[in-house]
């Protein structure tokens, strides 16, 4: 059986060029050095200068870099951006009219796939047609899993019914998260917010206690309106990012799944990132005969500065690697 591809989510690297600290080809080169056969799954904009209209030379030297450097060129990723334009709010059609301008960047690049996110049930058939014009897949990168969101099971069924082959599905690890990330809770406090209404937002999250009781509780804390307003952010990034789904329903999607972002946001000496359950998505994906890509998409840096991105990346797709054996004893030596 052939083992699933190894790759890089270009956003992990996001920190890295906001800070200045590498550049476009130094980020590609980075996840080059992680072994031969890395994919690459390029947001645009963090890449092109110009964007979302970078003129020909600009396009044709990215292209270069990524094929110089041996990577492949497998996700091109596009927003839908309903609030790009300054006028009034785009319904997700016309949204998706400005997706299909950035994804003949896709193709120029040499991309084998578009992302495109977020996009509910209702947008499935259009980008099945969306998709039979490009001549390549078109992929909703999703957070959640179908077992314990309606609005996934949703999505999966229209894909489903109306994808025709040509929509697929990126599986977001952030929705499998069963602790509350290191960096981040280093960041509320470094950003003001005040310890106990931290420690509160934590012990709110699981188990989950209802948004009003949560509320009143930070209300009761006697905080400023700056401390408030930062322990409310808090609160509700901990319900929309960091979700606590059901591992098993990756069985639900895992036919429609392109590639799993392998989310992490920050890894031990031994790769493993205990805020992810990769211990128990690794054998589920094996026993379910996964063959698809494997993404790591590192978030730690999105709070810290302090860490090594290309050390996390490298720790984290080696406990990918290793765990186990599962991936060399399992799905082959191909990249072990």
């Amino acid at each position: 059986m052939s083992g699933p591809r190894l790759g890089v989510m270009s956003f992990s690297l996001g920190g890295d060029l906001w800070r200045r600290r590498i550049s476009v080809e130094g980020m590609i080169a980075a996840i080059a050095s992680l072994g031969p056969g890395q994919e690459l799954e390029l947001i645009g904009s963090h890449a092109l200068r110009g964007f979302p209209d970078p003129d020909e030379a600009e396009v044709a030297a990215l292209r270069s870099m990524i094929e110089d450097h041996g990577v492949v060129a497998s996700v091109y990723c596009a927003d839908l951006d309903r609030a790009r334009t300054t006028g009034a709010m785009l319904s997700p059609q016309a949204a998706l009219e400005l997706v299909e301008r950035e994804a003949a960047l896709a193709r120029a690049l040499g991309f084998q796939a578009l992302r495109v996110s977020p996009a509910g049930p209702d947008l499935v058939p259009d980008l099945a047609r969306l998709a039979e014009r490009l001549g390549i897949p078109v992929l909703v990168e999703h957070g959640a899993e179908p077992r314990t969101d309606p609005h996934t099971a949703d999505l999966v069924e229209a894909i489903a019914r109306h994808g025709e082959g040509r929509v697929g599905l990126i599986a977001d690890g952030s929705a499998f998260v069963r602790r509350l990330p290191q960096p981040w809770k280093q960041a509320c406090l470094d950003g003001g917010v005040p310890t106990d209404a931290l420690d509160l937002v934590v012990q709110s999250w699981d188990p989950e206690q209802p948004l009003p009781e949560v509320m009143g509780a930070l209300h009761g804390l006697g905080l400023d309106t700056l401390q408030l307003e930062l322990s409310v952010y808090a609160l509700m990034t901990t319900r929309f990012l960091f979700r606590k789904g059901d591992v098993a329903g990756l069985l639900d999607m895992l036919p429609h799944v392109h590639h799993l972002q392998t989310k992490f946001f920050a890894t031990g000496s031994d790769g493993a990132d205990p805020c992810v359950p990769y211990d128990e998505i690794v054998p589920l994906l094996r026993d379910a005969g996964f063959s698809g890509g494997l993404h790591a998409e590192y978030e730690g840096g999105i709070w810290s500065a302090g860490l090594d991105t290309v050390a996390e990346l490298r720790r984290h797709q080696g406990y990918l690697r290793r765990h186990q054996g599962y991936l060399r004893r399992l799905w082959g030596d191909g990249q072990a």
